[in-house]
């Protein structure tokens, strides 16, 4: 869930987890506060923000998006260590060498499987069975027209 608010000359924004919005609030000089759970910027930023927003997460928080469902062959992108972001999320993350990836929020195996055993202990890997796809549920319609085109995603329907 994206939360923009401001208080006086404070923008404070709630978003979840993603390395590319963390790489933007660093360059915008943007504070996290850990209590609130929430990154700081100065007001003057905050179109900038909101822009940021909607490229990463497809909203800024203020809008409802059309929401539809993306395919993706696993095949045909780069996933290269132990996460995988997309459309605007975490679809997979391995903890451990030894376990499957773990499913992010709204994502399920379409068709394949994801293998329990990839990687090393220090540096555990995602690896699937060729031919293995995901259905990643509920991305904003303007991540997704993003990826048309794309070998290797289906933009399949609207929510």
């Amino acid at each position: 869930m994206i939360k923009i608010s401001k208080m006086a000359d404070r923008l404070y924004v709630r978003t979840p987890y993603h390395p590319q919005f963390i790489e933007y609030a660093h360059n915008l000089h943007g504070c996290w506060e850990a209590k609130q759970k929430v990154w700081c910027f100065s007001s003057r930023d905050e179109e900038r923000i909101r822009q940021i927003c909607h490229e990463i997460f497809g909203t800024d928080g203020d809008d409802e998006p059309l929401l539809v469902t993306v395919r993706v062959d696993l095949d045909a992108i780069k996933v290269d260590g132990d996460e995988l972001y997309l459309c605007g999320r975490q679809v997979l993350r391995k903890l451990y060498r030894n376990l499957p990836p773990l499913l992010g929020e709204d994502v399920i195996v379409y068709k394949g499987s994801l293998k329990k055993h990839g990687g090393s202990r220090g540096y555990p890997k995602i690896t699937w069975e060729p031919g293995t796809w995901l259905e990643i549920r509920n991305v904003p319609l303007t991540l997704a027209q993003k990826l048309i085109g794309t070998p290797g995603y289906i933009v399949i329907e609207e929510e």
